[in-house]
């Protein structure tokens, strides 16, 4: 038990790892996106 949870636990972490850097190397893409939406949005909305 102790075993399967801490192989639960290293997935978790490996996944969130993972997840943090892949939005930390988008994150100036989804910036200007952002940006780009909220000034269109506001222009013609």
């Amino acid at each position: 038990m102790d075993r399967r949870n801490a192989g639960f636990a290293d997935k978790v972490g490996r996944g969130l790892t993972t997840g943090i850097l892949f939005a930390l190397s988008k994150w100036k893409l989804i910036m200007v996106g952002y940006a780009f939406v909220a000034i269109v949005g506001g222009v013609y909305g």
